[in-house]
């Protein structure tokens, strides 16, 4: 979310005092904790975040163990994404309406079932406006039912898209958790 909440429609970054400021103050972001370095761009700090990422997700094992790929989830605002990642590939996943509203509300970030659906249907119409800007290599639809009834198929759709294979051990994801 950090890479898309103050992005112009048509690509437009944000000031780099103003957008510290936003990180400041985002719950979520202080959740994470990572590190904003001021001597950074905006294009520079948001790939720094992925580093991060990628450094916390292979659990310190040096420059050498880190993982190949790296990926970002955001909920809104896809339209920006190709301004920020033009060769980003995209695995879309939809959600039951009734469900996301239910989730995020549990989050906290909706109190009612109107504003959580409203959620929904802002990050849809955003997709909508995303996709014909995408070359159809790059992305792939998946549904949440779809990925929970047939979990390898989905994962074996999803490592073709970004070049990898499907390996079983994808599948011990939940043993190794903290989510």
């Amino acid at each position: 979310e950090f890479a898309v909440d103050l992005v112009g429609a048509g690509g437009e970054r944000p000031a780099m005092d103003a957008y510290r400021e936003h990180l400041r103050l985002d719950r979520v972001f202080k959740h994470f904790g990572w590190r904003v370095d001021p001597a950074l761009t905006y294009d520079e700090q948001v790939a720094d975040f992925l580093e991060q990422c990628r450094e916390r997700s292979s659990h310190g094992a040096g420059s050498e163990g880190l993982k190949p790929l790296i990926g970002a989830t955001v909920h809104h605002r896809f339209d920006v994404l190709r301004h920020i990642w033009p060769g980003a590939r995209y695995v879309h996943i939809v959600r039951d309406p009734r469900a996301v509203a239910d989730s995020v509300i549990q989050m906290g970030w909706a109190g009612t079932h109107w504003h959580g659906c409203e959620r929904w249907i802002r990050a849809e119409s955003a997709w909508n406006r995303l996709v014909p800007h995408l070359d159809e290599n790059q992305w792939i639809g998946v549904t949440y039912e779809e990925l929970l009834r047939e979990p390898e198929r989905v994962l074996d759709r999803v490592c073709g898209l970004v070049g990898e294979a499907y390996d079983p051990a994808m599948m011990a994801y939940p043993g190794r958790s903290t989510y």
